[in-house]
């Protein structure tokens, strides 16, 4: 291995933007697989995952989300004041999902990996749900079971 300490400091940037490279594809892949995609909590026309913020230095965006497509987005919901004589409070909630670019790969290995957290717990209690539900098949024997 080389001694240029500059030759260490390249050679960890390529590390780290080949994890960003891969964690990009595997939210791709693990969000297709989630259909369908689930509504924001609290919001009425936004989907996505809520990503945690980061341990250590405050997040510079506000609420992140993961996006049906695998991106990453901040969540900005408001009020939309030119609506508010209107008195209707949908038409005075304001929701926009604005794409996160153009991040250091460093940072985005971050925010990437709890959006696959995130996704992955999300998949799980799914999952377990769909196991716990009752089935609707018929018993066994035929007969319409209970309450049939």
């Amino acid at each position: 291995m080389a001694t240029d300490p500059l030759q260490h400091r390249a050679y960890a940037d390529l590390v780290v933007q080949r994890a960003a490279d891969q964690l990009h594809e595997l939210l791709k892949t693990v969000a297709a697989t989630i259909d369908p995609f689930p509504a924001f909590p609290g919001s009425m026309f936004s989907y996505g995952i809520e990503i945690a913020p980061g341990s250590g230095a405050a997040d510079r965006f506000g609420c992140v989300v993961l996006g049906e497509d695998g991106e990453l987005y901040e969540l900005r919901i408001g009020l939309d004041v030119e609506q508010v004589e209107s008195g209707n409070p949908l038409a005075m909630r304001s929701e926009e999902r604005v794409q996160i670019e153009d991040l250091p790969p460093a940072e985005y290995v971050g925010y990437a990996h709890r959006a696959l957290t995130a996704a992955v717990d999300y998949l799980l209690d799914r999952h377990e749900l769909r196991l716990a539900a009752p089935t609707a098949e018929p018993p066994p024997d035929g007969s319409p079971g209970p309450g049939g």
